[in-house]
C-alpha cells in the first residue's frame, strides 16, 4: 500500500526515525506470505521479498468422526450395547494444521484405565470450499471381553479445540453404543449339584434318603439375574415304579443371587412327593446373546419312606 496514510510516524526534529503501522489479515489458510517493501525520500529502497515473513491463520475447530463396525446397538435384540464380536473404531480427523500428540483417547476396560493408540496415517489432501485440508484417519480393534467406555477430544497447532460433545458419532443410538459397550464372546459356564441324604444307586438313578436339594450355577459376567427370562430348565417328573408321567409338579425355582459374576439357584423336591426327577435340559442365554445348552441327566427319587 503505497503513500503514508495509516501510518504512525517518529522524528527526531526533522529527521523520520521510525515509521509503525498495523494491517489486519483476514486469511483462514496456512503459509501466508507478507512481503514489505518501503522507499525513503532519497530514493533507498528496502524490502524483505527474499525472506518473507510467513504465519499461518487457522480459525476452525478439527473436524472429527467415529464409527464402529459393527455400528449398530448389539448382537442382542434386547439389551443395548453388547456384542459377541470385536468392534473395529475408525476416527477420522479433518484439520489443516494436525498433530496427533494433541488428539488425547481416552478409554477404560473393566474400570480400569484402557489404552488406544494413536495410529494416524500421513494423511489425505482433501479441498473444502476452496480451502485445503488434510484428512487424517486411524483403526483400532477392540478384542478382549470387557465393559468398555470411551471419548476423545483434539486440539490443532492454532489451539482450536473439538470436545468429545463436538464430535460426530453417528446416530444418537450409535453414539450411545461408541461411549458405553460390552464385549462378550465367552459363553455361560454353568454347573449342577444335587445334594441330600444319599442312598443306594440303581442303574443311572440316585435315591436319597429325604429331600432333595439341586443346585444350579452360572458363571456369566453379563448375565440378567434381576428378569431371569433367559434361562430355562427342564425336569421330568415320573412315577419311580411304572416311569410313567407324574402329576407331581416341578418345585418353583428359588430367587437367584449373585455373589460377582457367579449367580445361583436352588431347587427343592420333596421326599413326600416321591416323584422320580429327570434334569433333562438347562439353557442360559447372556446379554450379548451367547446361549449355553446343557442335558444334565441327573436322575434321582427323594424317599421318605423307611
Amino acid at each position: 500500500e503505497n503513500g503514508t496514510k495509516g501510518w504512525s510516524i517518529e522524528k527526531d526534529i526533522n529527521l523520520v526515525t521510525q515509521v509503525v503501522r498495523d494491517f489486519t489479515v483476514p486469511n483462514n489458510s496456512n503459509d501466508i506470505r507478507v512481503i514489505v517493501s518501503m522507499t525513503d525520500n532519497s530514493g533507498n529502497t528496502s524490502t524483505n521479498a527474499d525472506k518473507p515473513f510467513i504465519l499461518s491463520i487457522d480459525k476452525d475447530n478439527p473436524v472429527t468422526e467415529v464409527r464402529f463396525t459393527p455400528n449398530d446397538s448389539g448382537d442382542d435384540p434386547v439389551y443395548t450395547g453388547f456384542f459377541k464380536e470385536n468392534r473395529i473404531m475408525t476416527v477420522t480427523v479433518t484439520e489443516r494444521n494436525f498433530d496427533p500428540a494433541l488428539v488425547n483417547l481416552i478409554s477404560t476396560c473393566d474400570e480400569a484405565s484402557y489404552t488406544v493408540p494413536k495410529t494416524f496415517d500421513g494423511g489425505t489432501q482433501v479441498v473444502i470450499d476452496g480451502i485445503q485440508y488434510y484428512r487424517y484417519t486411524m483403526t483400532h480393534e477392540f478384542k478382549n471381553d470387557g465393559d468398555y467406555t470411551f471419548e476423545m477430544n483434539v486440539t490443532d497447532k492454532a489451539t482450536n479445540r473439538t470436545d468429545d460433545n463436538m464430535i460426530s458419532y453417528g446416530s444418537d443410538k450409535q453414539k450411545e453404543v461408541a461411549k458405553v459397550f460390552t464385549i462378550d464372546k465367552t459363553m455361560p459356564v454353568l454347573e449342577v449339584s444335587v445334594d441330600g441324604e444319599r442312598g443306594d444307586i440303581y442303574g443311572n438313578t440316585e435315591y436319597f434318603r429325604g429331600d432333595v436339594t439341586v443346585t444350579v450355577t452360572i458363571n456369566e459376567h453379563n448375565f440378567d439375574e434381576i428378569a431371569g427370562d433367559r434361562y430355562e430348565a427342564v425336569f421330568r417328573m415320573l412315577h419311580p415304579q411304572t416311569g410313567e408321567i407324574s402329576t407331581v409338579a416341578v418345585p418353583a425355582r428359588s430367587s437367584f443371587t449373585r455373589n460377582g459374576d457367579v449367580t445361583v439357584c436352588e431347587y427343592v423336591f420333596s421326599a413326600a412327593a416321591g416323584a422320580m426327577t429327570v434334569f433333562e435340559s438347562l439353557e442360559v442365554t447372556d446379554k450379548a446373546g451367547n446361549t449355553t445348552v446343557e442335558e444334565p441327566g441327573n436322575t434321582f427319587v427323594p424317599d421318605e419312606t423307611q
